[in-house]
This record gives C-alpha cells, structure tokens and sequence, in this order.
C-alpha cells in the first residue's frame, strides 16, 4: 500500500514538473503558454411569431451569466445579403492575391458562416417597450442566440490568423495591437472596432489623424490593416459590415488563434483627442494673423471679435461644406476717420469684406491639407489677400506653412515666383480703399509676396492651445505704418466650453490681442420648442375612423404651423395641398403631418400624396408609403425589409383626376399687421442706422397661380 502511494506520488511530481518546464521554457505568447479558456456556450433559443424582443425578454429574462451586449437576432431573410457581401470580400480579396499574401484570409472568410446576424439597440425589455421604433417583432424562422460574457477580444491580422487577449478595462485599440506584437504598428492609420452588440466603427488612430477612441467591450473584434497592405478603406468597411455578424469565438474557431495571458495586458496609451480648431484675429480658422489650411465641420457658424489696435474686427463665418469656408467681415480703423462723408468729424473709419476659403487637398500619413483663400473679395481693398496654405499635424501639434499676397505678404520677404511667368505679376492694383465694391481680377496673386507659418500646440489640459506664428506682413502698407518689433506673434486660446472660446495674444512684438469667438454645429442644431404640438402616437393598425377632415386639416396647421388648402382623394391615394411654407424643420413638419393623417384617414388609403405649394403654384411633392412609414415608426425592421416611407418628388406635369373631399374656402383678398425693420452698419453718420415700424402686407389673389401683393 505504501509502496502504491509512493509511486502515486512520484508520477504528479514529476507531472508538475514537466508543466512548470514547458511553461517557462515557450516562448511568450505562443498558444501553448497558456491553456484556452473555454468557449463562451451559446445557446440559440426560438420565439413565437408576432412577439416582440420586449415580450421575450419579460417572458424569459436573461440568466444571470448571459451577456446582454451579446443578444444575437437572427433572421434568415437576411443571409442572402450577407452571403453576396461574403462573395463580394473574397472575390476583392483574390484579386489583390496575385503574391498569396490574402490566401489565408481568404481561407478564414470562406469558412466563416452566414447568420443573417441583424444589431439590437439594447437588451432592456422596459427602455423597448418605451421606443417601439427599436423593439424588433418576429416572424416565422427567426430566432435570439445569447452566450455569456466572452472572456476575449480577437484581433485579425491581415495574414488570416488571429490573436485573442483578455479584455482590460481602460484598453483601447493600440494597446490590443502592442500586446499582440502587430507588425507595422505604426504603418496603420485606421482601425475598425466590432462591437459584441454587433455595431462597428472606425478608430482613427495614427498621429496625423488622431482622435477620441471608444473602450472595446469584451467579445470584441479587431480589424486593422497597415497602409500598405493593398486592402483598401472601402475593402475594409465592407470586411468590418461582415465581422459585425460574427462572434468571437466563430472567428477564433476558424482560424489559427494564438491566445495571449492576461498579464501581458497593460493599458498605456494616453486618451486621444480631435485636432482643436480655433479662429485667428480675422475670423477664419488659423493662428493668429495668419491662416491656416484646416476648416471646420460642415454646417457650422462662427462669430468671432478681435481687438489689436488700432483694428477692431467682427467675424461672422459659416461652413456650408466640408470644403468651403465663407465669410463677412467688418473692421473699425479707429487711428482713421471716416473722411469727408463724416458730418460729425468723430466718426472712425470701417472697411467692410467678404472672405472664401477652399479645400484643395485632404491632410494623409503623407500629404499635408492644402487649402487656398482670398480676404476681401470685392471690397476697398484695403485688407485684400490672397494666400496657398497647407497644414500638417503631429500628434498635440499643427503645423502651417504659405504663401500669401497682398497685405498677408506685404513684408515682401520671397517676392513673387508667379513674376518669373509674367513680370506684371509684380505690379498690384485696387489697393489702399480705391475699389470699393468691384471685384479686381486683375490684383489676385500679384504684388508683394511673403512666405507666413505658424504652430499650435494642444496642452495636455483639454481647454488650452498655445499658439506661435511668422507672420508675412509687415504692416508698413497700411493706411498708417504701424511699428512692428518682431514679426513673431505669440498667444493662447482658453476653450471655455464647446461653443465658447477666448484668446489673447502678443503681435507686432508691442500689441496686445484680445478675442472671443462663439461657435455652434448648425448641423447638429435641434432646439425642440415647448409650444409645438405632440406628434400623435403611432400605430401599426389602421384604425377606423370617423373624424372629420376639417379637423385633420386644423390638426395639419397646428402640427406643421404650414395651411392645409385642399384634400383630394385618388384610388388608394389621399392628396393634401400645403401651403403658407415656411421655417425650418421640413422633415419634423412632414413627420408631424403624415401621423395626422395616419390617424385619422380612411383604411383604404396606402398612399398620402403631400403636395407642397407657393401661393398657389406647386413646388414638390412627398409621396408617403403608409404601410412602410407605420412599420418604420412602431418596429425595428431588418435591412431587407427597410425602404424609404417618404419620398421626395417633383410637381405633376398634367394635373390627375381626383375627387375633392375637403377644400378650404379662397379668399381674394387677404392682409395682415407685422413689425418692419430696415438697418445700415458702418456708415459715416453712425455705427448703426435703423428704422423701426409697422407694415400692412396686402395680398390680391387673380387666379388660383396668380398673385399681386405688396405692403403699406
């Protein structure tokens, strides 16, 4: 007996110590280092048709080891677009092959299944319940899978093998790359994050693009090509659409996944932040005197105030593309007066100007952003500039170098290149106020030329951004010379808030700068008014209903704060004519109007025919589908089932047929009380000029397109 004890124990000692051998003799982060943990079980569960998300997760709650973020919907019509996306990636994929650099990628895509995986908003039967546009319902064949909480994140290289880590809290993308020694790391520019909740974005994370990134949630995938592994940005979105209806531990067991120790996890990568863009003295987005190549975000509006005597300028600039900057710009001369137009002989000089700035290049990993502007378009000429500017940023750092004309280059200090084509490029006309008003062709890009550049830099402080420039004007051309000390100007930007930023600075080596600019995403602008009207609910069913129309058409008014003039019905169609358009907001007011009539049209109506007008004359159409707007507005829909309820036509060419159910009784006659106001900025005799009163708007109508109106 004890002999069998002895032998017992001999054979786990010398087991023991050949696993404590094998595991210090491996090499780090090979697969055998540490065993897999297992896969997470996932369990894939049926549901009854017609019951939504919401009843199934009260009916059958969640355990408690399930992990919500990983509820899978999967609904078999949408495997036939997922295989022709499937097709699409290989047949990319092997064209890029030609060197078998994507063979095993190509592999692990062809074995990878098709789910017909469709993202959940959430697993919160009550936040559901409570926006039923997001609460799914289902049909014969669907099904929910849940697992529990994976233990990995996955990273796919671009050779088709794949890395898993655990997840650690605090861990972004670049840390997952260092731990799994990702070649090229610094080579990549972009990287897509596939969620576990099945969504997928893309990381910008190289130095020269930088920006915030969003914490991985265990379960996640990784997908980040280096910039010179052929597999391009629009290749790349489509893998990530794919790998969206996949799971963790599908990919790792397709694939020759190398499983890393937990310990080999280190967060380390300091929080990313957007590039700050902040105004200079003259309103664009730049340095101080000079501008710089950046522009701001689409639909944004800024108002920016600068004050370097002896100039104070109001900025007002708007972003109506991603590309193009426009801008008015009023300036105060107060060492100037006005000149013999002043009766009072105290009034200061004002230059008044418009600016353009245009996007010629994108900013990459090698090119720098390169924009061209021109400052005072069609004004005195005064301030007039023209410039090519290109901007590069590194990291916390933006850096800016150009070429200017005109008062940005009036040190002169490169003389013009374009002279060496045409010596009159040397010659500058419409300076010194003379051309008020015209547009001078014949001054751009001529006269005195000087290279400008400057640098920003973003302390580690979130509301902090230093500034240093070179600047190309010498200040010897203006109306009075100016003394300039130095032609290095110096300043800081405190970033209030989002919207709110102040600047002060030192400029001519001897003048102090001081400025604010207030900036709002106009785009992004939705102020819900506490006076509007509720939009009525929304339901799938078309109830019967015996309201009348009169009452619709008022509810259409309060709604839309637009006139329903006429109602029409057509087959299955029922045509509203709108008119008295005004305001912002098409889409909400429209929204607003179909639910009306939702509600309260007869069964029989598939389509509303919303025909929107101008004093009698038809200026576009929407035609909504009441079937797909009902769906669209009570359910989650797949992709496959998804289509635009709402669609944007022209007027009717040849008026159609209708019988008229409801019309609003004409009036030829028609006036109205309502404040006038007339203004004038800048002029000779005050800052401002205003008149302030009362008009009578009188409107005549001839016929039903013909108007005559005017006001007393």
């Amino acid at each position: 007996m004890a002999g069998d004890t002895m032998k017992l124990f001999a054979t786990k000692s010398a087991y023991f110590l050949w696993l404590f051998l094998a595991s210090t003799m491996l090499p780090r982060g090979v697969a055998s280092a540490q065993a897999p943990a297992p896969a997470p079980a996932e369990t894939t569960q049926a549901v009854l048709p017609n019951e939504r998300l919401s009843d199934w997760l009260l009916r059958r709650p969640l355990p408690a080891d399930a992990y919500p973020m990983g509820l899978r919907w999967l609904v078999p019509e949408e495997r036939d677009a997922q295989a022709e996306l499937k097709a699409q990636l290989l047949q990319a994929l092997r064209l890029l092959n030609h060197d078998g650099s994507t063979s095993d990628l190509i592999e692990l895509i062809n074995a990878l299944p098709v789910t017909g995986r469709v993202p959940l908003a959430t697993a919160d039967a009550r936040w559901l319940q409570a926006n039923s546009a997001f609460d799914p319902v289902f049909t014969p064949g669907h099904s929910i899978s849940t697992q529990s909480r994976s233990s990995r994140v996955a990273l796919l290289m671009r050779n088709g093998s794949v890395c898993t880590m655990n997840p650690r809290d605090g861990a972004v993308v670049q840390d997952y790359l260092a731990v799994c020694d990702y070649p090229s790391l610094e080579t990549i520019d972009e990287a897509w994050v596939i969620q576990s909740d099945g969504n997928y974005m893309l990381q910008k994370i190289a130095n020269w693009n930088a920006a915030p990134l969003t914490e991985l949630s265990p379960g996640s995938i990784i997908w980040a090509p280096p910039r010179d592994s052929r597999l391009g940005p629009s290749l790349s979105r489509r893998l990530a659409a794919f790998l969206a209806t996949q799971t963790v531990d599908s990919l790792v067991s397709h694939s020759n996944a190398q499983r890393l120790p937990q310990s080999s996890l280190r967060p380390s990568f300091k929080a990313q932040r957007d590039l700050p863009l902040t105004s200079n003295d003259w309103g664009l987005i730049g340095v101080m005197q000079t501008p710089s190549a950046r522009m701001a975000s689409e639909g944004e509006f800024r108002f920016n105030y600068s004050l370097v005597g002896p100039y104070r300028r109001y900025n007002v600039f708007v972003q109506p593309f991603n590309a193009l900057s426009v801008g008015f710009r009023y300036s105060d001369i107060t060492n100037q007066l006005y000149g013999s137009a002043d009766k009072t002989g105290t009034r200061t000089l004002t230059d008044k100007s418009i600016d353009f700035k245009l996007r010629l290049l994108e900013e990459d990993h090698r090119l720098p952003q390169l924009a061209v502007g021109i400052t005072d378009v069609g004004g005195t000429g005064i301030f007039s500039s023209e410039y090519v500017v290109a901007s590069k940023r590194t990291g916390n750092f933006d850096w800016s170098l150009g070429l200017g004309w005109g008062n940005i280059g009036a040190s002169n200090n490169l003389g013009n290149p374009l002279a060496k084509l045409d010596s009159s490029f040397n010659t500058r006309s419409g300076g010194g106020g003379s051309y008020g008003g015209q547009f001078r062709f014949d001054s751009f890009f001529r006269g005195s030329t000087a290279l400008f550049g400057g640098v920003q830099y973003h302390l580690p402080s979130e509301k902090w951004v230093l500034k240093a420039e070179y600047d190309g004007n010498d200040y010897q051309s203006e109306l009075t010379p100016l003394r300039q000390s130095s032609a290095i100007n110096l300043g800081v930007v405190y970033r209030q808030s989002p919207s709110i930023d102040w600047s002060v600075g030192l400029e001519r080596g001897r003048a102090m700068m001081l400025g604010v600019t207030i900036h709002a995403p106009m785009a992004q602008v939705d102020t819900p008014k506490s006076s509007d009207m509720t939009r009525p609910p929304v339901v799938y069913t078309r109830a019967s209903t015996t309201r009348p129309l009169l009452a619709t058409a008022v509810d259409i008014s309060a709604l839309s704060g637009w006139g329903a003039r006429r109602i029409a019905e057509r087959g299955d169609t029922l045509k509203v004519e709108i008119d008295a358009l005004s305001g912002a907001h098409w889409d909400d007011r429209i929204d607003r109007i179909v639910a009306a009539l939702h509600r309260d049209a007869p069964s029989s109506i598939n389509r509303f025919d919303l025909v929107l007008m101008s004093q009698g004359v038809a200026l576009s159409r929407r035609v909504v589908d009441r079937d797909q707007w009902a769906l669209a507005n009570t359910q989650l829909l797949p992709p496959s089932r998804r289509a635009a309820p709402i669609m944007p036509l022209p007027p009717e060419r040849i008026a159609q047929k209708d019988a008229t159910i409801w019309e609003r009784e004409p009036r030829s006659f028609s006036y109205g009380l309502t404040p006038s106001w007339q203004q004038s900025i800048g002029g000779p005799d005050a800052f401002v000029l205003f008149s302030a009163g009362l008009a009578v708007p009188i409107q005549w109508s001839l016929a039903e397109d013909w108007n005559v109106s005017g006001a007393l």
